[in-house]
């Protein structure tokens, strides 16, 4: 993201050398950016974001389109392993929709790491719409790569 439009998360007690090279890592993501999608808040192992959908992430029948809703969930959880520490590249993800979102109603995303292992984490995430309704569930598997605060991370 550009820096005149990236807003700050709330840090809720992470490290602030990680939640500093988290957010680096975010103002610097064109796709998320495009998107709209915006970090709103980073705790240890969660994130949460929101998106306002316009027409631009809707489907053919201009409902949300689920390809934005599965992004927005495997962010969550992406970015909620950063917050362990280790960049992590997503192996598996099931997603669940469970009713459909609308264009021009804000939906967010609280994506969770639920189990850290040694070269891997399992993360949840779950979708709703500003009424609170669930629109979609899901879980990812993530293969730990290397730790976030080393060079390297920014580079690749």
């Amino acid at each position: 993201m550009d820096k005149e439009s990236f807003l700050e998360p709330l840090n809720e007690g992470l490290d602030p050398k990680i939640f500093a090279r988290i957010t680096e890592f975010c103002r610097a993501d064109f796709f998320s950016d495009r998107m709209g999608i915006r970090i709103t808040e980073l705790a240890p192992g969660r994130a949460y974001m929101e998106l306002d959908p316009e027409a631009l992430h809707a489907n053919m029948s201009g409902f949300l389109h689920g390809g934005v809703t599965v992004t927005m969930a495997d962010l969550s959880m992406g970015i909620a392993c950063l917050t362990k520490g280790f960049a992590a590249i997503t192996s598996n993800i099931n997603i669940s929709y469970l009713s459909v979102g609308e264009i021009d109603q804000r939906i967010t995303a609280a994506g969770q790491v639920i189990h850290f292992a040694k070269n891997i984490m399992y993360a949840e995430s779950q979708i709703k719409n500003c009424q609170d309704k669930v629109l979609a569930k899901a879980t990812g598997v993530f293969s730990v790569r290397s730790p976030i605060t080393a060079d390297i991370f920014i580079e690749n």
